[in-house]
């Protein structure tokens, strides 16, 4: 994109700025003058990833969610070199990296001890750290067909019931978002409906190949997506806009499609090489 906007826009960036781009680092996401925008969540995401492995805890991943959480807080205190909206949106995003953490750490069996140790000792301290009961408890929520069964015991009124439910709390929270209001309420709010929207495609019956394609290529359409709609618009322009979405959400795809294979290239080579 740098490139291209030099080429093609006769528009060049700073060096220093070019550099930092580079190391990760997004001091701002204006959606305009930035080379895009949508990259201020790198920054927090390399942080978090430095930070994992410092303070993760094979037996305890839950206390690594607490840890992470409360230097997410205390960084958070000081003067960051970064703008005032971008602080203001890692406020809002506190908490999903920890809470991932802790979720995970529900479906997680580390290896707790080496295969050296005698069987009944590691049999014993194991059920120490995990007693028995809990982990068959965890063993049928992680079962596959754990929310079949729950599905099969609700009737059909109440299933549908539910779904209605979620859709109208979906809707009424992504309208009234709180958006630019206090960032504690922003976040909740937000946290919530993701949650009813997790619910909601946990419960359905219906299979949906068209958001899985886009979920399976989620990233490599966030990394292209707001530089190609904003500054080399080629659909919005000529046509309405719905169809402009759907020919931009096509070329998305084609783009992620492309990247993801360029990048199975580049493992593939480096695995014979």
């Amino acid at each position: 994109f740098f490139l291209l906007d030099f080429f093609l826009l006769h528009r060049a960036y700073p060096g220093i700025y070019i550099f930092q781009s580079l190391l990760g680092f997004f001091p701002r996401g204006d959606l305009f003058f930035d080379v895009n925008s949508p990259f201020w969540f790198i920054t927090p995401v390399l942080f978090y990833y430095l930070l994992f492995p410092l303070v993760f805890f094979q037996k305890r991943p839950w206390l690594t969610a607490i840890i992470i959480f409360a230097v997410s807080c205390f960084v958070l205190q000081f003067k960051l070199p970064v703008s005032i909206d971008t602080l203001h949106i890692y406020q809002l995003h506190i908490l999903a990296f920890p809470l991932g953490i802790a979720f995970a750490s529900l479906f997680f069996e580390p290896y707790y001890f080496s295969r050296f140790e005698p069987a009944k000792i590691k049999f014993f301290l194991y059920n120490l750290e995990r007693p028995v009961w809990a982990k068959n408890a965890l063993d049928r929520f992680r079962a596959p067909n754990l929310f079949h069964r729950l599905l099969k015991m609700l009737s059909r009124p109440a299933y549908f019931a539910i779904l209605i439910v979620l859709l109208i709390l979906i809707g009424y929270f992504a309208y009234y978002s709180s958006i630019g209001g206090n960032p504690v309420v922003e976040q909740g709010i937000s946290l919530l409906v993701m949650s009813a929207i997790i619910i909601f495609f946990i419960l359905k019956k219906i299979e949906i190949k068209a958001l899985y394609l886009f979920g399976f290529y989620s990233y490599e359409i966030y990394l292209v997506h707001w530089p190609l709609m904003s500054r080399y618009d080629l659909f919005f322009r000529f046509f309405p806009g719905w169809l402009a979405m759907i020919l931009y959400l096509g070329l998305f795809l084609f783009i992620a499609w492309v990247m993801k294979k360029l990048l199975d290239r580049i493992h593939s080579f480096k695995v014979l090489k």
